[in-house]
């Protein structure tokens, strides 16, 4: 036997079925400082050759320390593939499996 859900719904059930069970996307993280957002937050690092890498801000303050800036923490960083100083970063939000 199948069930058929219209698309107008009758039932308060069906209403439920019909939404979007995402929730709105989050708002984007704007980071200066690696302190920005008390570091809960993940980097993911590109370079130009295509090698990427997520990163800690917790890993990276402890060599420029959390005062830095992130533009001049990108700066000083170095590609593990290429050698080349030419790197990008992203900001995500941390999710519970992140930290």
């Amino acid at each position: 036997m199948a069930y058929t859900v219209s698309a107008n719904a009758s039932n308060c059930m069906d209403a439920c079925s019909l939404r979007s069970r995402q929730s709105s996307p989050r708002p984007m993280l704007t980071v200066v400082r690696l302190s920005d957002h008390f570091g809960q937050y993940v980097l993911t690092l590109k370079c130009e050759c295509g090698h990427t890498r997520t990163a800690q801000p917790q890993t990276l303050a402890a060599l420029a320390g959390f005062d830095a800036l992130l533009a001049d923490v990108v700066k000083r960083l170095r590609c593990s593939q290429c050698g080349r100083r030419r790197c990008s970063a992203t900001v995500r939000p941390e999710n519970k499996r992140d930290g």
